[in-house]
């Protein structure tokens, strides 16, 4: 549950009559259970001095996230070929896709929170079914490199991978 942004909030319930939100219940989802502000600022990421301003326009991380992928060969070879993994992490693979063409777009939907990275290292430039010295350059919602994998994210992405022939 959100909070609003201006108005009246309370750490559990408000006064009868005022229109508000509770802090409590947007942080763990309930009013029942430890209402401290210092545990409740703390679990929703906030750092020391804590104050319920803190609260005003708070929305609680989602619990999950969507990934959208597209993938394109620039080079003088026959295309790409390989499976392209969602990653958690600590490197185990959360789900994957093959690749095959010149081209791929593919989304991986509801993904449970947490840290994730696409690793496109397995996706190969071709030439005659062959593999061929590959180079990749990626950007996504966050950042871009030219690494085989992006950067850790741990909500909605979009994720644009080139592949080309380093030959």
């Amino acid at each position: 549950m959100a909070m609003p942004s201006s108005g009246c909030i309370a750490l559990r319930t408000c006064i009868t009559g005022c229109a508000c939100s509770s802090i409590a219940c947007a942080v763990n989802g309930s009013v029942a259970g430890n209402c401290c502000l210092s545990l409740l600022s703390t679990i929703a990421g906030k750092t020391a001095p804590h104050s319920m301003t803190e609260f005003y326009s708070y929305a609680p991380a989602p619990t999950t996230f969507d990934v959208s992928v597209g993938v394109n060969y620039v080079g003088l070879g026959t295309g790409m070929e390989g499976t392209a993994y969602l990653r958690c992490s600590d490197t185990t693979v959360y789900d994957s896709c093959y690749i095959n063409g010149y081209s791929a777009n593919f989304s991986w939907t509801s993904v449970p929170a947490g840290s994730y990275y696409v690793d496109m290292g397995s996706v190969f430039a071709q030439e005659s079914g062959f593999p061929i010295p590959t180079r990749y350059e990626w950007t996504d919602s966050f950042s871009n490199g030219t690494t085989p994998y992006t950067a850790n994210f741990s909500a909605n992405n979009v994720v644009s991978f080139d592949v080309y022939d380093d030959i």
